[in-house]
Formats: structure tokens, C-alpha cells, sequence
């Protein structure tokens, strides 16, 4: 935890190579933004990222509610490594302005790799609030979805809509108050828990130039939106801040790192950028539970006069480690929880409190250079470093020239003297290694005083620094080393310190040095300054050996089928090297190089000062008769555990353990380019012949002696079954069968002098294709071979052959898995044959598939497993020895040695051993009557109802007769006979609990990748491996590999099982006795046929007498049993007289369980034979693998295979990560997919007509249906391509984004695929990830979908599952208007009151029927604070699902002449009241919903000083009470309705109101106002009729 808080400090140059993310995103909507005047506005979203920026429509006219529904993907966005942790995406939300700057109403940010780090990196409709930078206030929230995919990593799945929160009941639904946009933010900010977090930061010291000059520093601390930036400074070296960055934080919180930045500011005169020095990340969620205490961060970069151009070796796809020191800084942090939200203050820069500095302690750094070794130069100067302290040794004028101990001439003497002991010591190499040799003057360095942090953490390293000049050239640092303080030893005066060497990391200019170099020296450390320095401890040459085993490469990334491989191994300027191994893709060397050297130790008894072992492995080339070794890729080494006698004058036991190490290579030596198997041993030179060189090869059972040899070969049988050929690659050759050879390495030392092809390499199977299955009829159909060809892998006409052959062979493996046993599947042309002359001996080579066996040994070879137990018994032990082998063989980036406290674990344990052996033999010496059973037990079981025992009960059933027995048992006795165990867990609930809605159980990626054993088991037995060349061991099972898209790196599968049996059959052990007859005579040189005759003739008529030995054996190993069991019980009768009654009964009551425990696990022969077997073989598939017409029928008969099987593909949609060419400035990149498939060669299928525009989220739910032969046309291809028009296709042809293969042969055969398809209906839906070839190691999206397979006669009767998109449930939503109270008088004396209501919802498709989406009610005139309306409002035709649907009713005083004046809105969220009847068909039925119009967005808290009540209340313009009704679009057809008071006028029926509608009520409106006639008014009517019928009379001319 503590280095997590820590941080992570780097310069501002990057150490690791670029690589390509993907970012995508979805927009869905906003609500409650708070605008700069309160009132709607025009918002949008501009979204950032690396460079990268994207910006969504303009919506119009909103504040309380804006739905967008955009997603967009960056499938290129390029970072560092180093950029990924401290990247975010920003989604910055805008009010569009005309004339002025638009309006940032707040923003929110999340870190990529917080995002990626999440379950399917992916962040699913997140709701998250918008601020503004430095502010605590929330001015809105944002729902959004995010996924960050590193290279390689598959595109989540599509997610469903989140589910209904926990806890919503049927009055949550009535409370149509609770849906009210506009009080989601304010109840985020009362939920969630707010927090201040605090970086203190203090002062920075010893800051490195930038630019030749004092950096102007500066700290920024970024979190949660916030970026906070203290004071800056210039031009200094340290400055004191003591300032702290304060940001408020409210839970939850969506990203968990705290960015630090430290930065040199830039030049408005000199027009430079702010440069970035260093970076730091801090755990929020850390932070949180435990606070940082002032600590110094050590800052590490690169010198640019050394590095100058950093950026130039990450490009090349290397890295170089940081090696300068670049100053450091104090920061302490904390996380301050608040007791309410109105505690929070906004983010900047207060003042800090005096930091309490960690405990300091004063420091002497002591160091004596006794040499240097390996640096290139004429002379040589050593530096130690420690923080900005420094200093150098003092030399001859600082100087120290080549010259010492001649380490090589000791070494020749001696060769002189055991030369006809040791001939090979001769065969050496003196590598030109410079050795500068440094007196105690010399090399005595001055002591560094300092002060030092306590604290290791906050302490700098250690760095020593070597420095060489040449004639001309100047001072150059040649490699440097760091290391923590707490590794050197405190300076204990008059006790010199051993000295020890200190390899040396090369500088990126010096990475071709044959030997890197290093350091002879002593470093130490003291309290105080005035430390008297004794002299030096005085050592002395002496002759070691150093014993390299060097057993195997690995995963060597060149081109090997011409590459002569060797390995070197130099220790103290003394090289050897193995021989050479022509063209193999792994070299096995198996051979201990022991290196005579020169080291140097104060006393023979004491561990020398031993030198680095470098290994090296290089390519012997060859030009023009001149030998060249090219190094390809380097490693050093440490180990110093030297061969001692304990005190008894025995030698401590030695065990040789080997460990995969990786080479490191490339230009830079960073890259990883082979791995290499190497053990080490040490001893001094007069014990050589005392200590034997361990045999590295593995050697017979009958020859094995732990204490001279690594590995033991032990008698196995592989078992291979071959079922076919698929899509080998044409090659032009001259036939068109291939042969196969499945082939296994011998672990055997080939014999020096046999005539070439006289001694087999390997251990062989050869297999052909033949036109009949075996036994077969020529004239039967059935039993004919087929051949078919394939477009794939980039080729057409691939070649594919039905094999069905079955073959076994007896094979000696190691039981040292670490040795990592594979087998070789070779695919080669078939000679050419011409007139009885084959040209070539084992033809072309087309591909190999190799795989590792270690994983595959039979349960019986790993440790503490036998066969007398059952396998349940022994399962645990199984699996942990599994682990271990797999274990084994992962590589380490170095050589590991073996702590001083992990060795007397092994010696304690070896010794504890050997101590229970003799315990065991003297139990063996002591037998006793074993008791007899008896004849009633505890159960009341009789004799012959319990397990068989010799002496205890020869009366009981045998294991394999229990079965037999239960038959004829009563109920109640069959149950004593079994195991009562609990129920298993069901797990049919979740699996229908997560697949809730959609077809069936899903599978994150390809069916035959599937880790969810409850979902599917994949039993794909013969599933395609690879054939490759050039290439190691690889795993068909990785889930980031899809072999059929490696084109021009695969040239075919092929499809076969085996596994790994224990023992040989008799043939088997006489045709390997005839095998090793040949080779012991083909190395005698010798024609001894007839001997090797004779000699198996000898192994048959033995093989009997071998099986009664075998019984005799067996018949010994009971006896020998008894009298341990026996024995035991004497020494257990002993131990409990010792330790009285209460000991006596601890014992009987354990034997009484070992005994029920050793009952329960008696093996029967199905447990020999799984445990004689490889782990975790299937018994279905054991059962007729190897059997070839059991194979044949499983395959091949027409009751299981039809001639025609109907395939139905079932497309759900895809996502798409594809970069299409940039439209327009914001990077508007979407694509027109369309799918297209291809079933073998003849069925291709393209939809390019049914093409959708313009989306990355394509929805398919197409069924496709097509017959096909099986197998002939069982390769599935399916591509989704970008549509081009007719003119860009035929220049650029179809662009393809992504493809996917599926093997339909596999799931036909598949027994539990099957299970699901027939029994269960059900097969699971897949999401497949797409690839595209062009883009190696990028994932271009995935696709839903499924497969199903049926006979094509029974295609009729079983229809297709019904597919198609989620039903258009449509629903319709009415509100009845009735009142409306307290109306804000809008000229203080009345108010001509209207509403409407406008439905914001892309899913309604009511305005067709006359429905749109504004309606108004009509106007209640001279309103003073009350209206009637009974006005119906009706939106039919909302279909679902539907992404946002919200409902805006606003209040307005209605004018006639002019616009309508704007009082106040009310904004209600319908969507998961719309779910709610889709999904329960129900309606939902609001009575007397009662909502309040806000005039506009209140400020946050008000104004300063404010009355909060009082603001509130002046906000509210009114109140309106309304019915809803929520109903399926079915149910509301039955019950019409019409808008306003229109027929049908039902459901219910409203009534004009009087109110507020009459001519007095309209005239009111208007400015002029009539005079007052008193009692004349009621006359006015008559007067006027007179006066109009007047008027008419005289128009009509009779008056």
C-alpha cells in the first residue's frame, strides 16, 4: 500500500513504446444544467481527448432536460504507456452563444485507465454531475457510457438499459413529484459523501536544468475535474511553496487517481511551452484510509546530453530505464470527510501548515573500488552517487589507467596441470575485457556526508556511476547501477566488508558490448562524519569453477530455419560455448560448460567475490570461409552460493535447479528475443573432482541416482489421434496429399560417431491419407475419404483431407516438467517419385503445430499421487502438481538465486526426509498380528456388506464388485454403501437472472473460449491447431489469438487429440528394445541385425516371466505393507504409553478415522486407469478416440452425420471499431456496416443492400437459413464490411472492418452443443470479437450472435427461433388538466392563464394521427390566482424501447396580439413510468398529481445573506393538479379519446368550465374599459336592437 501511495515519478521523456487504444463513448442526456441567466438555453457537449475532439447537435431551447443519444469511437487514439495513466476524456457541456463566447455551464471528467481497469472496461450509463473547474456546486448531470480498450483487449459487450433501482414500490410510481426534473442534483449532492482532499506541497530541492538553465518550477494537482497549480518560481534550483491543494470531492467518485504534476514554466518573451519534469499518481481510494505523511518523492529522468532524444527509442519500440537524478520534492497528502455538502469550499491554493519533514539522520556513504571490469576506454573513473551528493575516486589525477591482476595466466598454469583429467578445460575463450585495477589510494572514495530521510522510501539511490576517456574522446559515462541504501551493510569499524560485484546497466550508446560491465567494491554506510576508516580487506586470487548447465532455448524471435544457434557463457573474462545447433526452432544443448576463473576471497572456506555470469546467444554466421558470432540477445546473471561442508564435514546438500530466463536484445537491449533454460553452480577449484558435474540428460529408471543426475526418463505411451487436415495452404507442389509425422523429442545425448540417419532424433509416428476409412469398401460411399478445398488464411484453394487414423508409441519423457516436453504435428508435401527415385527424404515442409506435454503427464508421475488411492482422493494433489509444472516453465526477466533462508528451508526439509525414511525402515522391522474384523459393527452391517481386507476382513466385497452389489441390496443398505454428500449449488436461477430478456445464456467472446463452465462447457475435442513455422510451443486455447487471421503466418490446422499414458504395453517394450538394440549397434559401429533379432526374440519369450515377476512384485509390496501397518502399530502402542490415557484415546480416535478415511479411497480400476492417464482427458472422448472404427463411426456414420444439415446463423448486432477518414473538424467518423458470410466455398452470402448508414452500433436480427455438407462446407466465415459506392469499391474494393470464423464441424460433434440444441432448445449467444487481418493485435469490435444445426430432413418440424428486434410495445400517455392555483398575477391584478405541453421523445410517432408534440390547453381569462381548464392532452404511439422521454408543461400569459409571456415550467421524466407498462403491460393510473412552475433556476444557495424560504417562494409562479394515464397502445384503442374536449369526448368525459370564459373575461384583456349606466345598463339591449332594426328599416327604404 505504502509504495502505491507512493506514486509512480518519471520525466517527461517515455521509456516504453507508443501504443493504439480505443476510446468510445455514448452520449445519452442532461438534465437541470444551470444556465448563465437562468432561463432555457441552446446546449451541446464538446468531448476531448488526446488530441482527439468530438461535438454533438445543438439542442434548442433547454435547461431542465436534453437528450442527445450520440456515440462516436476513436479506434487510433496514440499514447505512451506512461500517458495512459495520467489521460482522461472530457465531456465539457456548452450554452451556444451568437455574438459572445459560449457558455460553459460545467464539465466532467473521467481517467482512461480508471475506465479501463472496470469489469468489461466499460463505465455503463453512469449518471455524473457537471461543475465548473474549481467550483462545488453541481450544475446539472450528464448520463453517459464510456469503454477504453488497451491493445489486444476484446469491445464489451453492448449493455442493456439499467435496471429498476431496489426498493421502488407502486407509490413511488403515484408520486409523479419524484419524476420532476430539477431536484435530481440537488438529492445527488445530499447523497453522496463530501470530502476535501489535501496535497500538501512543500518545497522541491536539487531540481536539474532544463535548457541549460534554472528551471521556473511549478506544481499542478489534478482530480475529479480540478487542476489546481500553486505559485510558480524562476530560475531556481529549490524553492519552498508550503502551499496546499485543496479539492472538494463528492462520492461517488468515478476515476481513483490523484495527478501531480511538476513542471518548468515557459517564456512569453522566448515564446517557450511549459515543459513537463515529472509526474506522480496517488491512490484516492488509499488516501482515503490512510493519509500520506510528508515524504520526498525522488525525481528520475535522463540527461539530455546523454539521451537526447528520448522519444526517437520509444518509437522504435524500446525502452531505456531513467538514470539521472532530476531533484525531489516534499508532498504529504489527506482526505478530509465533511459532515454535509455545504462545508465544501471550492478547489485552490491555500496555505499549508509547516510540514513536518521525515526524521532525518546524518550519513557518511562509505565505498573503496578495488576494480572495474568490461568498461571500454583508456582510463577509467569511478563516481558515487547519492541524491545531488556525489563523488569520484581519486586516482592518478583522478585517472585510473587499464592494468591489475592477470586473471588468465593462473588460468593456463593450471590447464597445464589437469589437462588429461579435464581436456575440455582448454577449449576457451579469453574475452578482451579491460581491467582497471584500484589501489586502496585509488580507490578510496571520500565519504558523501549528508543528511538522509530515515525512511527507505524517501531516500535516493544509490547510483554508482563508471566514466572512461579515451585520446580524443572526453568524459563518458560507460553504465551505471542503482540501488536502495537498505541493501548495503552499516560500516562496523576494524571489520572490513567483503567486497562484491556491482554489475553495470550499459548506457543506450554502449548496448553492443560483448561483456557488460561492472564494479569490484564496497559500500557502506555510517551514522556519523567523523568515522576513522580502517584499511580495506586484502584478498587474493584464487581458482574457482563456475559450472554453466545450460539445458534449452526457447521462443526465439528470429528466423531460425537459418540461424546456427550456440550459447556463451563469460564469467571473469573466461567465455565458453556450447555447439551449435543448426535450423531448430529450439535448441537443446544439455551441456555443463564449467569455467575455470580467476576470483578473489580473503580465505579458501569463504564465497569468492564472484563476477557476473553473462549468457549470451548468438548466431554463427558464415562469409566467404570467415566464422562470425552474432549476438542476439544477452542476459546476466548473479549467483554466489559456493559448495560448503557443514560442520560434521559433510557436504550440504546441493540441489541443481534450473530457471527459464529471458535474453534481452534489440538495439537498446530492451527487447525480449529468446528464452533460455541455465542452472548455476560454484566451487573451488581442488574440490572439482570431489564434486561431480551433474548428468543433465535424463537417464533410466534402473540408472538413476539423485545425487549425480538432474532427471530420470520415465516409460510412457502417447496415444495420437488424427482426424483431418483443414485449409493447408497450396504450395505448388507436385502432389497434392500430405504426410503427417507427429513427433516427439528424445531426451537422450545422440551417440558421437554414427553415421548420419543411423540414430533417430526423435520418437515417431507417420501418418498418409488413404481414400477408404480402414477396412473400408470401395464401392460403399460411406467409407470413402473426402477432399475438399477452402478459401481462407488469405489463400484460395486450401486443401483439406479426412485422416481418421489412429496410432500409439512408446516414449521416455522426464519427470522434471520444467524440461517441458512438447510434441511436433509436421504437415510436409509428399515426395516426388519418379521412375522409383523419390527426390527428397521427407518432403517440403508446410507447417508444424507444436504442444506442450508437461501439462499432459498421467496423474500417477506427480508427486505424493499413486494408484492405490482413489482419484477424487487425490485430486487436490493432481491439480497443485499441474500448477507447479505449469509454474515451472514461465520465464523470469532474471536469474533468481535462491535466498539464504529459502536454502535452509530445502536443507531442513531435505533432512527431515531422510529422517522419516529411517523411521520407515525400522517400522518395517516390527510386525504384529493384525486384528480380525468384527462380526457386528457400529452400523450393524454383517461382513460381507463392508470393504474387502486380507487379514481384517477376507469376507467383504471387493471394490469392483460394489456395484454388482448394490443391485441386489435393499434401499437402506445401498445407502450405508455410498458417500452422502450435500447438494451441488443449482445455478439455473442465475443464469436465467442474467440472461433476463434475451435469447439464452450469453458467452463474452467465442464459444470455444468459454471460462463459464455453467453457461457452456466446451467440449471441442479436435478443435484446429495452427501449423506455423519457425515458431515455439503455442497455446490454441489464448483468447487473444484468432489463428485464422495470422495470414502468412499459418499454413493450415490441423485437427487431432492425444494423451499421455504411463507404461509400455509388451510390444511396445520390445520394439524399443529393438530401437535401442539398432542404436547401440549403429554406435559400435557394428552390423548386428542379428543380434538386435536375437535380442527381441530374448523380450518376447521374457514379456511372461516379466508379468509373473510384475505379480510377485505386487504380492512383496502387500507383505511389506502389513508389516509397516503392522510396525506402526507397535511404535503408536509405544508412544501411547508415553503420553498416558488421554494420549491413548487422541490416537485410537485418529486411527479410527484414518481407518474410515483409507476405506472411503481405495482405488478401483477406473481410478488405475484415470490415474495412469493424462489429467483431465475426458472419459467420453477416451472412449472412442483411439479406437479407429469407433472413430470412424463417430464421424462418418450417417445416423450422426447427414448428408444435409441445416445451418441457421442468427445476427443480433455488432459493434464497430473502425477508423473511417475524418468528416469535418470534430472528427465525425461513422461507418456504413453490412454483414456478408460464407459457408465453405460455394455458399457466399453478402447483404450489402441491407447496409446502415452512419452507425457504429449496427442492429441486424436477421435469421439466415442454408443446407450444407458437412464437412466439406462447415467453415463459417462472417465479415462485416463498410459500404462504399459503386465508384469506391471499384477503386478501393470493400473495406473490410472485422471478420470471425466458427468451425461448425466442432459444435455438430459436440456433445454438450448438442445438449443445448436438442434437449434444452437453448444453444448460448456469443459475442465475437471481429478481426481484421490488416491490423494485427487491434480488436475491431464484436457481433451477437448465435448457430444452430439440425438435419435438413427435420428442418421442417423444428421451425427457426423467432428473431427480431424487441417488440414495438407501444404505449400512450394521457393527462386531464384540471386546475390551476396560486397564478402569479402577471399585472398585478390578473392573469389570462394558458399551458402547454410539449412531449420531448425521438420515439413518438403520434403526430401521423393528428397528435403533436406541442399541445396547449385553451385560455381561462382574467384569472387572479385560480383557472379551470378539464382539457385532455393525448400522445399516442410512444415506442418502445425508448431512450429519453420527458414531458416540459409551461405556464403562459396569453396575449392576442402579441407573443405569449413566459411565467414558469415544470419538467417531469416519464421514462421509467413508460418502461413500467412496457414491461408489466399494467397501467399506471395518477390521481391528483399535483406539480409546482418554478420561474426559473434558482442560484445555488441563494444569495449571500439570503432568505432561502423567501427565494423559494418567489419562484413558484403556480401550481397545476392533473389525472395521468399510462396504458399499452392496445388498451387505449379500445378506450379513444380526443384532445382538448374533442369527440370522442370519454374516458372521461369533460365539460366546458364557465369560468373565465365569457365575453367580459376575454374584453377584460384589453386596456379600455366601458362607463358605468347604473340602472339604464339593463335597458342597454333594447335600446340597441331599436337602433339596429332602425338602421336596417332604412336601408330597406321603408322609412
Amino acid at each position: 500500500q505504502a509504495s502505491r501511495l507512493g506514486g509512480i515519478w518519471l520525466g517527461r521523456a517515455h521509456a516504453a513504446a507508443m501504443q493504439k487504444y480505443v476510446v468510445g463513448f455514448e452520449i445519452a442526456d442532461a438534465r437541470n444544467l444551470t444556465t448563465e441567466d437562468g432561463l432555457p438555453c441552446d446546449p451541446f457537449v464538446v468531448v476531448e481527448c488526446c488530441s482527439k475532439k468530438y461535438q454533438t447537435q445543438t439542442k434548442e431551447g433547454k435547461a431542465m432536460f436534453v437528450a442527445w443519444n450520440e456515440d462516436n469511437i476513436w479506434p487510433d487514439v496514440e499514447l505512451y504507456p506512461e500517458e495512459f495513466e495520467s489521460a482522461y476524456i472530457e465531456f465539457s457541456v456548452y450554452a451556444r452563444n451568437w455574438f459572445t463566447r459560449n457558455y460553459l455551464i460545467g464539465k466532467v471528467s473521467l481517467q482512461l485507465m480508471s475506465v479501463n481497469a472496470r469489469n468489461g472496461h466499460v463505465y455503463q450509463k453512469k449518471s455524473m454531475p457537471l461543475r465548473k473547474e474549481g467550483e462545488t456546486g453541481t450544475t446539472g448531470m450528464m448520463t453517459l457510457t464510456v469503454f477504453c480498450l488497451k491493445p489486444g483487449e476484446s469491445a464489451p459487450a453492448q449493455g442493456e438499459a439499467p435496471k429498476e433501482e431496489a426498493g421502488e414500490t407502486a407509490e413511488d410510481f403515484e408520486d409523479l413529484s419524484k419524476a420532476v426534473l430539477g431536484q435530481s442534483a440537488a438529492a445527488g449532492d445530499d447523497n453522496g459523501k463530501p470530502y476535501h482532499v489535501h496535497v500538501n506541497i512543500y518545497r522541491a530541492e536539487n531540481l536539474a536544468q532544463v535548457g541549460r538553465s534554472n528551471p521556473n518550477p511549478f506544481v499542478t494537482v489534478e482530480f475529479a475535474g480540478a487542476c489546481v497549480k500553486t505559485t510558480p518560481a524562476f530560475d531556481v534550483e529549490q524553492y519552498t511553496w508550503n502551499e496546499c491543494a485543496r479539492i472538494p470531492v463528492q462520492t461517488p467518485v468515478y476515476e481513483d487517481t490523484i495527478l501531480i504534476k511538476l513542471w518548468s514554466g515557459g517564456s512569453a518573451v522566448t515564446l517557450t511551452p511549459d515543459t513537463l519534469c515529472a509526474q506522480g499518481l496517488i491512490s484516492f481510494s488509499e488516501l482515503r484510509n490512510n493519509s500520506l505523511p510528508a515524504r520526498w518523492f525522488c525525481l528520475y529522468g535522463w540527461d539530455p546530453e546523454e539521451v537526447p532524444d528520448v522519444k526517437y527509442i520509444s518509437k522504435t519500440g524500446e525502452n531505456i530505464k531513467p538514470n539521472f537524478f532530476k531533484g525531489k520534492i516534499l508532498i504529504s497528502g489527506r482526505v478530509e470527510r465533511l459532515s454535509g455538502v455545504s462545508e465544501m469550499l471550492p478547489a485552490g491554493i491555500v496555505s499549508s501548515r509547516n510540514a513536518q519533514e521525515p526524521r532525518n539522520m546524518q550519513m557518511a556513504l562509505l565505498a573503496d573500488v578495488y576494480e572495474v571490469a568490461g568498461a571500454v576506454g583508456r582510463q577509467c573513473q569511478v563516481q558515487l552517487a547519492f541524491g545531488s551528493s556525489h563523488k569520484e575516486t581519486p586516482g592518478i589525477n583522478g585517472w585510473v589507467s587499464p592494468g591489475g591482476l592477470d586473471k588468465i595466466s593462473a588460468i593456463k598454469e593450471h590447464n597445464t596441470i589437469d589437462k588429461e583429467i579435464y581436456p575440455e578445460d582448454d577449449a576457451y575463450q579469453v574475452e578482451e575485457v579491460n581491467n582497471f585495477h584500484f589501489e586502496q589510494d585509488h580507490g578510496r572514495i571520500e565519504p558523501i556526508l549528508t543528511m538522509a530521510p530515515e525512511e527507505a522510501k524517501s531516500q535516493p539511490r544509490v547510483m554508482v556511476n563508471v566514466y572512461t576517456k579515451g585520446i580524443l574522446g572526453g568524459r563518458t559515462r560507460v553504465g551505471y547501477q542503482m540501488r536502495g541504501l537498505e541493501t548495503f551493510r552499516k560500516y562496523e569499524p576494524g571489520s572490513p566488508a567483503r567486497p562484491r560485484y556491482i554489475p553495470l546497466e550499459a548506457m543506450p550508446f554502449n548496448m553492443g558490448a560483448r561483456i557488460p560491465g561492472s564494479v569490484l567494491m564496497v559500500i557502506e554506510h555510517f551514522t556519523t562524519d567523523d568515522v576513522p576508516r580502517h584499511n580495506r580487506r586484502s584478498v587474493k586470487p584464487m581458482l574457482y569453477i563456475v559450472r554453466a548447465y545450460v539445458f534449452m532455448a526457447r521462443n526465439i524471435r528470429i528466423e531460425t530455419s537459418a540461424a546456427h544457434l550456440g550459447l556463451r557463457v563469460a564469467c571473469a573474462g573466461i567465455s565458453k560455448t556450447t555447439s551449435v545447433k543448426d535450423y531448430e526452432v529450439r535448441p537443446m544443448w544439455m551441456k555443463a560448460l564449467e569455467l575455470k576463473v580467476t576470483l578473489t576471497s580473503d580465505h579458501p572456506k569463504e564465497p569468492p567475490t564472484m563476477e557476473p555470469i553473462t549468457v549470451t546467444l548468438y548466431d554463427q554466421q558464415s562469409l566467404m570461409g570467415l566464422t562470425q558470432e552474432v549476438d542476439i540477445a544477452k542476459t546476466v546473471c548473479t549467483y554466489e552460493y559456493m559448495r560448503q561442508k557443514d560442520n560434521m564435514g559433510e557436504w550440504e546438500p546441493y540441489k541443481l535447479q534450473p530457471q527459464w530466463v529471458q535474453l534481452f536484445g534489440g538495439t537498446y537491449g530492451s527487447r525480449a528475443m529468446a528464452e533460455v533454460l541455465v542452472g548455476f553452480e560454484l566451487l573451488h577449484s581442488k574440490f572439482r573432482q570431489e564434486l561431480h558435474v551433474f548428468e543433465m540428460w535424463p537417464v533410466r529408471g534402473e540408472d538413476y541416482n539423485p545425487d549425480r543426475h538432474f532427471s530420470r526418463l520415465r516409460e510412457a505411451t502417447l496415444h495420437f489421434s488424427l482426424y483431418g487436415i483443414r485449409d493447408l495452404v497450396p504450395t505448388g507442389a507436385f502432389t497434392e496429399e500430405p504426410i503427417i509425422q507427429v513427433r516427439v523429442k528424445k531426451f537422450a545425448q545422440e551417440p558421437e560417431g554414427v553415421a548420419p540417419g543411423a540414430w533417430k532424433k526423435y520418437h515417431e509416428l507417420s501418418f498418409g491419407y488413404e481414400k477408404l476409412v480402414k477396412d473400408g469398401q470401395p464401392d460403399n460411399k460411406d467409407d470413402q475419404l473426402k477432399t475438399w478445398k477452402t478459401d481462407s488464411l488469405g489463400n484460395t484453394g486450401c486443401r483439406n483431407f479426412e485422416i481418421f487414423q489412429v496410432k500409439s508409441m512408446p516414449v521416455l519423457l522426464p519427470d522434471k516438467e520444467i524440461l517441458q516436453p512438447f510434441i511436433a504435428i509436421r504437415v510436409s508435401e509428399k515426395p516426388v517419385n519418379v521412375l522409383g527415385y523419390q527426390f527428397g527424404k521427407e518432403g517440403k515442409l508446410v507447417g508444424e503445430s507444436r504442444q506442450s506435454l508437461n501439462k499432459l503427464y498421467p496423474c500417477s508421475w506427480y508427486p505424493g499421487v499413486d494408484t492405490e488411492h482413489t482419484y477424487e482422493y487425490q485430486e487436490k494433489k493432481i491439480r497443485q502438481g499441474v500448477s507447479l509444472a505449469i509454474e515451472a516453465c514461465e520465464a523470469k526477466k532474471v536469474y533468481k538465486e535462491e535466498t539464504p533462508e529459502d536454502r535452509a528451508k530445502d536443507l531442513a526439509a531435505t533432512r527431515e526426509t531422510k529422517r522419516k525414511a529411517q523411521m520407515e525402515r525400522m517400522k518395517s522391522l516390527i510386525s504384529m498380528e493384525e486384528e480380525k474384523a468384527e462380526k457386528i459393527d457400529s452400523l450393524a452391517m454383517p461382513l460381507e456388506l463392508r470393504p474387502f481386507k486380507p487379514v481384517f476382513n477376507p469376507a467383504g466385497y471387493k471394490p469392483e464388485e460394489k456395484e454388482k452389489l448394490g443391485d441386489i441390496l435393499r434401499d437402506e443398505y445401498r445407502l450405508n454403501m455410498e458417500q452422502l454428500t450435500n447438494f451441488k449449488m443449482r445455478f439455473g436461477e442465475k443464469i436465467n437472472r442474467d440472461t433476463e430478456g434475451t435469447a439464452g445464456p450469453h458467452v463474452a467472446g467465442r464459444l470455444e473460449n468459454c471460462k463459464n463452465k455453467h453457461v457452456f462447457l466446451p467440449d471441442f475435442w479436435f478443435r484446429n491447431a495452427p501449423l506455423l513455422r519457425d515458431s515455439d510451443i503455442v497455446d490454441i486455447d489464448d483468447e487473444l489469438v484468432d489463428w485464422n487471421f495470422m495470414h502468412g503466418k499459418v499454413y493450415g490446422f490441423v485437427k487431432s487429440t492425444f494423451k499421455l499414458t504411463a507404461g509400455w504395453s509388451a510390444e511396445h517394450a520390445m520394439e524399443m528394445k529393438r530401437e535401442q538394440a539398432q542404436e547401440e549397434a549403429a554406435e559400435a559401429g557394428e552390423e548386428a541385425i542379428d543380434d538386435v533379432d536375437a535380442a527381441a526374440a530374448d523380450v518376447a519369450q521374457a514379456a511372461p516371466a516379466a508379468g509373473a515377476k510384475a505379480a510377485v512384485a505386487e504380492v512383496v509390496q502387500e507383505v511389506e505393507s502389513a508389516l509397516e501397518k503392522a510396525g506402526a502399530g507397535i511404535l503408536d502402542f509405544i508412544e501411547d504409553l508415553v503420553d498416558g490415557d488421554d494420549g491413548a484415546k487422541k490416537k485410537a480416535k485418529k486411527g479410527e478415522e484414518d481407518k474410515e478415511k483409507k476405506e472411503l479411497s481405495v482405488a478401483t480400476a477406473d481410478d488405475v486407469r484415470r490415474l495412469n492417464r493424462s489429467f483431465g482427458f475426458d472419459d467420453k472422448l477416451d472412449s472412442y478416440a483411439f479406437d479407429v472404427k469407433k472413430l470412424t463411426a463417430k464421424f462418418k456414420d450417417k445416423n450422426k452425420v447427414p448428408s444435409r444439415v441445416r445451418v441457421r446463423i442468427y445476427f443480433v448486432k455488432a459493434l464497430c471499431i473502425f477508423g473511417k477518414q475524418v468528416e469535418g473538424f470534430f472528427a465525425k467518423a461513422f461507418i456504413d456496416p453490412y454483414l456478408a458470410y460464407k459457408l465453405g466455398t460455394n455458399i457466399v452470402v453478402s447483404m450489402r443492400n441491407m447496409a446502415q448508414f452512419n452507425t457504429n452500433v449496427p442492429s441486424f436480427y436477421r435469421v439466415e437459413e442454408r443446407d450444407i455438407s458437412m464437412p466439406a462446407e462447415a467453415r463459417l466465415q462472417i465479415d462485416l464490411f463498410d459500404y462504399q459506392d459503386a465508384l469506391g469499391e471499384t477503386i478501393n474494393g470493400e473495406k473490410l472492418i472485422g471478420a470471425t470464423v466458427i468451425d461448425l464441424e466442432d459444435r455438430w460433434h459436440s456433445a454438450n452443443w448438442r445438449d443445448g440444441m436438442d434437449r434444452r432448445q437453448q444453444v448460448p449467444t456469443e459475442n465475437r470479437p471481429l478481426i481484421n487481418p490488416a491490423l494485427a493485435g487491434q480488436n475491431c469490435g464484436n457481433i451477437e450472435m448465435w448457430v444452430e444445426m439440425l438435419d435438413s430432413v427435420h428442418a421442417s418440424d423444428i421451425k427457426a427461433s423467432e428473431l427480431r428486434k424487441p417488440p414495438a410495445i407501444e404505449i400512450e400517455v394521457r393527462l386531464v388538466i384540471r386546475t390551476l392555483k396560486n397564478v402569479k398575477l402577471f399585472d398585478g391584478t390578473k392573469t389570462d392563464a394558458k399551458i402547454t405541453v410539449d412531449l420531448e421523445c425521438k420515439e413518438y410517432e403520434g403526430k401521423s394521427m393528428g397528435f403533436p408534440q406541442l399541445q396547449p390547453t385553451d385560455v381561462h381569462y382574467g384569472s387572479t390566482g385560480a383557472a379551470v381548464y378539464n382539457w385532455r392532452i393525448v400522445y399516442p404511439r410512444i415506442v418502445m424501447p425508448t431512450k429519453s422521454c420527458t414531458m416540459d408543461m409551461k405556464l403562459y400569459q396569453a396575449n392576442s396580439l402579441t407573443a405569449d409571456d413566459f411565467i414558469g415550467s415544470v419538467s417531469v421524466d416519464l421514462r421509467r413510468y413508460v418502461e413500467r407498462v412496457a414491461r408489466d403491460m399494467d397501467a399506471i393510473y395518477i390521481e391528483k398529481a399535483d406539480l409546482t412552475f418554478s420561474a426559473g433556476q434558482q442560484e445555488e444557495g441563494g444569495e449571500e445573506g439570503g432568505d432561502d424560504a423567501a427565494n423559494a417562494d418567489e419562484n413558484n409562479v403556480g401550481s397545476v393538479q392533473f389525472e395521468m394515464w399510462f396504458m399499452t397502445q392496445s388498451e387505449a384503442d379500445q378506450k379513444r379519446a380526443g384532445k382538448g374536449r374533442e369527440d370522442p369526448n370519454d374516458y372521461p368525459q369533460l365539460v366546458t368550465p364557465s369560468e373565465g370564459r365569457g365575453w367580459g373575461d376575454f374584453l377584460s384583456g384589453f386596456s379600455f374599459s366601458l362607463p358605468d349606466f347604473g340602472l339604464m345598463k339593463k335597458l342597454l339591449p333594447i335600446i340597441v336592437l331599436v337602433l339596429l332594426a332602425l338602421v336596417v328599416l332604412r336601408q330597406i327604404g321603408l322609412l
